[in-house]
């Protein structure tokens, strides 16, 4: 999951700060995280993990990254 572009945000969001990952999505990964917004990675994460439902979930995280 840490080397998912995609849950960068999720992940970091949530107060995660070590993330292990193959040496070939170090650079995907990165510049997520030089893209993002802490507070809005932090009010994401949060929404995203009081839902129940996997679709709800996937749409939120794929909106917040089509923002980023």
């Amino acid at each position: 999951m840490a080397g998912d572009p995609r849950c960068t945000i999720l992940l970091l969001g949530l107060g995660i700060r070590k993330l292990s990952m193959a040496a070939g999505s170090i650079p995907r990964v990165k510049e997520r995280v030089r893209l993002m917004d802490q507070l809005a990675a932090n009010r994401r994460a949060h929404m995203i993990m009081d839902q129940w439902d996997a679709g709800r979930i996937a749409v939120l995280l794929d909106n917040f990254n089509a923002l980023a």
